[in-house]
């Protein structure tokens, strides 16, 4: 049988000798071949594993031994073999021409798939060296791109007499349209991970503590300086209920202005004592429309006071919380204001100012002398 594989799967096309109903199975198993390389090209995370698996593939459902997928290199001109079947030892590796008299090259250039049927009789191609070495009569070179570049070529090749149908090209075709899918999918992936990685190192550079939480409030990312402020490990922390980790936090400005900014889908920005560090800290909060909040924390310049405000208005009347006077270590003051009940922290020199809270009231409290 010319080490063709016709035995291997079913059904046989007319070229082959086969019946009707040969042709029905031999194209009805093309198709579940390619259905199935389909889940595999978005399960795989390997390209070159996702290479060898379409050129076996191919010769299976093609009746075939030969078939070899091929990179072509700019710097070269020249095509090398990344994955093939049925070739002989040192084949894979191997470097082939990339001119338009060879039907790969022809192939690639254009950006068209081709059919050579009798290549020893050829007139429009020569025939590669690799090919003849092997007697290989008839050949489909198939195009890989993506959208912006081209990869390579699929190629399936036969020693056999015979000739390749459109039918057969459009299942090659198949396989280079979803390799090219990966491929889109791996150059997203590489940028990502480059733009992650970037990203990483801008927060693991500055001087701000930043964490952010997902919806759940559980930890995806803790920065050097946070977890140097809270004294935890940040592999400690990540997965875990930021609220379970730190359950002085519940109740706090900080845990209000995080629920706040998580209801509203607001920015806040909030001075206030740590509850969890026990000295002032700027923080903002960022949520995000899938329920997350990344934010950072600083140390607030001296001789700031505490201010809580909505980066935007509320409704249309505008209000805002404005900036209350500067800390002196004296006092604080607990506001409710008309959206709900607050806990504001406020300092001031005699104890008497009255920070502006919109349909709300101030208590005094005093502190002691060491400011506790």
């Amino acid at each position: 049988m010319n080490h063709e594989q016709r035995e291997a799967t079913p059904g046989r096309s007319p070229e082959q000798g086969g019946t009707s109903a040969d042709e029905l199975a031999y194209r009805l198993h093309q198709q579940e071949l390619l259905a199935g390389f389909g889940v595999l090209a978005l399960r795989t995370p390997d390209f070159m594993d996702l290479l060898q698996e379409a050129t076996r593939l191919c010769a299976q459902g093609l009746h075939i031994r030969y078939c070899k997928a091929m990179e072509y290199l700019p710097d070269e001109d020249r095509f090398v073999v990344r994955a093939g079947v049925g070739w002989k030892p040192g084949t894979i590796g191997s470097m082939t021409g990339a001119d338009l008299d060879s039907p790969t090259g022809y192939a690639f250039r254009r950006g068209e798939p081709v059919i050579s049927s009798h290549l020893g009789d050829e007139s429009h191609f020569r025939t590669p060296r690799m090919l003849a070495e092997h007697g290989i009569r008839r050949a489909i070179n198939v195009p890989v791109a993506t959208e912006t570049s081209r990869y390579g070529v699929l190629e399936a090749d036969s020693p056999a007499e015979g000739r390749f149908t459109e039918a057969d090209l459009a299942f090659m075709q198949g396989f280079a349209n979803l390799l090219g899918v990966a491929l889109e999918r791996r150059k997203t992936e590489e940028e990502l991970r480059l733009a992650h990685a970037r990203n990483e190192e801008t927060l693991e550079s500055i001087s701000d503590a930043f964490y952010a939480v997902d919806r759940d409030w559980r930890f995806t990312y803790v920065n050097r300086r946070a977890a140097e402020w809270w004294r935890r490990r940040r592999e400690d922390l990540i997965g875990k209920v930021y609220w379970d980790e730190f359950p002085e936090a519940v109740g706090s400005e900080a845990y209000e202005a995080h629920q706040l900014a998580r209801k509203e889908q607001r920015t806040v920005h909030l001075e206030t004592v740590s509850p969890i560090l026990g000295h002032w800290v700027d923080v903002d909060i960022h949520p995000t429309a899938g329920g997350g909040c990344p934010c950072t924390s600083r140390m607030p310049p001296n001789g700031s006071g505490a201010r809580w405000r909505c980066a935007r208005p509320r409704n249309a009347t505008g209000w805002r919380l404005r900036p209350l006077t500067t800390r002196s270590g004296t006092g604080i003051s607990r506001a409710t204001a008309f959206y709900g009940t607050r806990r504001l922290l406020r300092s001031s020199a005699t104890g008497t100012g009255k920070p502006w809270v919109p349909g709300g009231s101030t208590t005094f409290i005093p502190m002691t002398a060491s400011g506790s």
